[in-house]
């Protein structure tokens, strides 16, 4: 067996037909031939999936004028829990006069506003409701604490509450989700094997097709947003996969970058990303050098001549 390193840089691409980093072909001087097994060595690739990608009207709430709705947006963007209720605030209070503040020790947002005016309306898209925590996109209306005297024996939750009282609000219903996909694909046509596979639930009696089963292998996205995930084999876990029969020459790599859902990844200008292959493959005599392959010249035999008397 031969063992060949093969590096795959996106910057030495053609950024004429390859414009975006996250799909290109690059070809190789020397082609490997009859290859037994592919390990991913090393990777490099940015964390740039968004967790909102689409914020056009992604709330809508009552104003403060006569209570109508009215819908906001925000900027895509891989949003933090404190970020994203800073920016719902930073749309909406101007018009609506609602402040929004996320409860860490909960993992809720809470919606409030102040009870000199009427009880407000909020109505979150379906992305929003995930990402804050609410059920689903149904129209809520925010409530008032109970202001309890201190005679009362018991008081229940939120009364009295110097967070909540003199204000309407509304809270999450659930723990909010603002993961983005966990894992990038790399796929690589020459590579894909059909060995991937993704446990899935089943619609109609059967399985949606998912684009990323049958790519080279998965990297789990385990840096925060805007970073750059170096994955290597000995501080992530060794990833390989074995061909029968061999693949018989590989003499160029068509590289795509995809989401869980199978589309290409939007570097959204961010280009750069590389990756090592460590490729075994097996010994060819055609491919020795031709001195080297030479046989060795036999010696002269020995002749044995009787001695003269």
């Amino acid at each position: 067996m031969e063992t060949h390193y093969l590096v795959v840089n996106s910057n030495l691409r053609d950024t004429t037909l390859y414009p975006s980093g996250n799909s290109y072909t690059m070809h190789m001087m020397n082609p490997i031939r009859d290859i037994t097994r592919v390990e991913l060595i090393q990777a490099s690739v940015p964390n740039v999936i968004q967790n909102v990608v689409d914020g056009t009207d992604i709330i809508q709430v009552s104003n403060l004028v006569n209570n109508s709705l009215h819908s906001f947006s925000i900027p895509n963007g891989f949003y933090s829990a404190t970020g994203l209720g800073a920016e719902i605030q930073n749309a909406i209070n101007p018009v609506s006069g609602i402040d929004v503040t996320y409860l860490s020790n909960e993992g809720r947002y809470a919606f409030l506003r102040s009870n000199a005016y009427s009880a407000f309306v909020l109505k979150p898209s379906a992305l929003l409701a995930n990402l804050m925590g609410f059920n689903d996109t149904s129209t809520r209306t925010a409530v008032e604490v109970q202001d309890l005297s201190n005679a009362t024996a018991t008081f229940p939750l939120y009364a009295n509450n110097d967070r909540y009282r003199e204000n309407y609000f509304i809270k999450s219903d659930q723990l909010i989700n603002l993961t983005a996909d966990n894992y990038v694909y790399l796929d690589i046509n020459e590579l894909n094997n059909g060995r991937m596979h993704q446990a899935q639930k089943i619609e109609a009696n059967s399985f949606s097709t998912s684009a990323s089963q049958n790519n080279f292998g998965p990297i789990v996205m385990d840096v925060s947003s805007g970073g750059i995930k170096h994955f290597s084999e000995t501080n992530d876990y060794s990833y390989g996969v074995d061909f029968y029969p061999p693949i018989s020459q590989l003499s160029r790599v068509t590289v795509r970058w995809r989401k869980t859902d199978g589309s290409l990844i939007n570097f959204q200008g961010l280009n750069e990303n590389s990756f090592m292959l460590k490729v075994t493959s097996k010994f060819r005599k055609d491919d020795i050098a031709p001195n080297l392959r030479q046989k060795a010249a036999k010696p002269r035999p020995i002749i044995l001549v009787p001695k003269q008397t």
